[in-house]
């Protein structure tokens, strides 16, 4: 497959893979891992930080250690004759700090969430306080996560994304 976006080369490629990994990986062992100077190296992020290879540097933070130990993933359709409120349904979803996902999607359902909070009686609380008032919404169904078998934020990436 290859990337009509980016103009990426194998050397990129380690770097991108490498960052994935670890965000917070100094340039020198960035450079010193690929064989490469620092400044190249340096070069090569900045211009992947300016056209949108690497969207941003973020902290993941362990949910569990504040206490937000229960996933629940949302399926949700909306009522097809009331399509004036959907966007300000999408607007409230998103607004919602216990929504960590939000996806539109095709098929039976309209919107996936994925719901975090403490314990059962706080999503209680999330769907009554924050879900079942919404009009328009024509249909959820909810999975409490048992095990979070993967999680990665990592994408693979490798030689077939070079141009």
């Amino acid at each position: 497959m290859q990337n009509n976006y980016l103009k990426l080369d194998e050397i990129d490629i380690k770097i991108l893979n490498l960052l994935q990994k670890n965000g917070k990986l100094p340039i020198k062992a960035v450079a010193d891992a690929i064989s490469l100077s620092q400044t190249p190296v340096y070069e090569r992020i900045r211009k992947m930080e300016r056209n949108g290879a690497i969207q941003k540097y973020v902290a993941l933070v362990n949910a569990e250690v504040f206490g937000k130990n229960l996933i629940v993933i949302m399926s949700m359709s909306l009522d097809k004759s009331d399509l004036e409120n959907h966007p300000r349904i999408v607007e409230h979803l998103s607004s919602l700090p216990e929504v960590t996902e939000l996806y539109q999607t095709s098929g039976v359902y309209d919107f996936i969430l994925k719901v975090l909070v403490s314990n059962v009686n706080e999503f209680r609380e999330f769907l009554t306080t924050h879900i079942a008032n919404i009009q328009g919404i024509k249909d959820v169904i909810s999975h409490i996560v048992l095990d979070n078998i993967k999680s990665s934020t990592a994408i693979e990436l490798d030689s077939s994304l070079v141009t």
